[in-house]
């Protein structure tokens, strides 16, 4: 286990990694809950650009230096296709909208 010690506190990589976690976990689940309440979501729907989902769900850091709007979106991507590995989401077509299985 790696220890980080600032103003006089350890913090223990574990604790940051679990953090990460929660931090994801939290992500997704706000990903889902935006999903179920948007009808271009649901399953028998079209589907919405990952773009749209991350500008609606407030995940964007905004315009910075090297690091673009469209840039930012990358650990959606992650995001969506963890989501789709439970079964929760799906692509309609590659490079294309996602929406509710």
């Amino acid at each position: 286990m790696i220890k980080l010690r600032q103003s006089g506190k350890v913090f223990s990589m574990d604790s940051f990694e679990s953090k990460g976690e929660l931090l994801r976990n939290h992500a997704k689940g706000l990903v889902v809950e935006f999903m179920q309440s948007h009808p271009d979501c649901s399953p028998n729907s079209l589907g919405m650009k990952q773009a749209e989902i991350f500008r609606r769900c407030g995940l964007g850091w905004g315009e910075q230096r090297k690091a673009t709007p469209s840039n930012q979106q990358y650990w959606l991507v992650a995001l969506l296709r963890q989501l789709e590995q439970e079964g929760v989401v799906v692509q309609v077509v590659e490079s294309g909208p996602w929406r509710l299985c």
